[in-house]
């Protein structure tokens, strides 16, 4: 048997491919409950599958968005894209997915290819290590929303992101209400990006407690938890280290607290922890990770919200920056 057809489901259901149509569509017209119910059993007999590119093509709407990330691999990004695609499931969407890889190149060719399927709209989190880019780079011809880092200068793109310097603030002064006079810093690679901001947020925090940020106190790593593992493993070498340390990321806090069990040094007793971000594995983990919890279902929520919006008015949004809160769990010494 060839391709199933309108046709075909409208003979089996004993109406007309007008309605089978308005059944696929959900619409224009609405369809009586017997009737639809007529249709859906002959389309799942015929195993009828509507052509989504021809519907996309001629609705200009595919009710499919995509996400870039840049690494599927790294927990808080698999849970934003979880979130995110629930989110788009609730608003009846689908979501594609890709990965940059960190690479600036790579990003770019996903989002232009991901934008030539005629998604609704793509949402970009942007590489903590991706440079300002040409503005042209982004001129998707389709919404287009930043989460998690802002939208590159000179762009209208709307951003949604949390306030990293806060979280960070909110971390530390955690760590000194504990009496601990010094506290390290450990961040990623970057100069800029979230995890920069959630530095700068530590050294704020200790210079309102009248106390040295010294660059010796800051520690940088790859984004991983195994290269986190080993800057802190070296690290707790020197007898000297302070006792409390503020991981950027909960990647970075994991690997910490492998170094701090590999090394013998006691979780929070010898040296206390405090990480960003409240993955999964942030209540899974020994002792169970203090950290900074991002409102995640929140911001998955108002990207897809941002996004519909664009794609149905054509106008221009809004920034939106979401507060942070403290996860209070073991590694802090409460």
């Amino acid at each position: 048997m060839g391709r199933v057809t309108l046709a075909d489901v409208a003979r089996l259901a004993g109406t007309s491919t007008a309605v089978v149509s308005y059944v696929v569509n959900n619409g224009p017209r609405p369809v009586a409950p017997g009737t639809r119910q007529r249709v859906e059993a002959a389309m799942l007999e015929l195993g009828y599958r509507p052509n989504l590119i021809a519907r996309a093509l001629k609705s200009n709407r595919s009710n499919a968005v995509a996400l870039v990330v840049p690494d599927i691999s790294n927990a808080w990004f698999s849970l934003l894209a979880h979130s995110i695609e629930e989110a788009a499931y609730m608003r009846g969407l689908v979501l594609l997915l890709g990965s940059s890889g960190h690479s600036p190149d790579r990003e770019r060719h996903q989002l232009h290819t991901l934008a030539g399927l005629r998604v609704d709209g793509v949402i970009l989190a942007r590489s903590p290590l991706s440079r300002s880019r040409p503005r042209t780079d982004l001129r998707l011809d389709v919404p287009m929303v930043c989460v998690n880092r802002a939208g590159p200068r000179g762009t209208v793109i709307p951003s949604i992101v949390v306030d990293n310097a806060a979280g960070g603030a909110l971390a530390t002064r955690h760590l000194l209400g504990h009496g601990h006079a010094e506290i390290a810093c450990l961040t990623g690679p970057a100069e800029a990006g979230p995890l920069a901001d959630r530095a700068a947020g530590w050294r704020q925090a200790l210079r309102q407690a009248d106390l040295d940020p010294a660059e010796d106190l800051l520690l940088r790593s790859g984004f991983g938890r195994l290269d986190a593992y080993e800057t802190v493993k070296s690290w707790l070498a020197h007898d000297d280290h302070p006792a409390a340390l503020f991981c950027a990321s909960d990647e970075l806090a994991l690997g910490a607290l492998r170094a701090a069990a590999e090394t013998g040094t006691k979780v929070p007793e010898q040296l206390a922890i405090v990480g960003f971000d409240d993955i999964a594995e942030a209540n899974a983990s020994y002792p169970p990770l203090t950290t900074v919890r991002q409102p995640v279902a929140d911001i998955a929520a108002a990207a897809i919200e941002l996004l519909l919006r664009i794609r149905d008015t054509g106008e221009p949004q809004q920034d939106l920056t979401f507060d942070v809160d403290l996860a209070v769990r073991g590694t802090c010494g409460c």
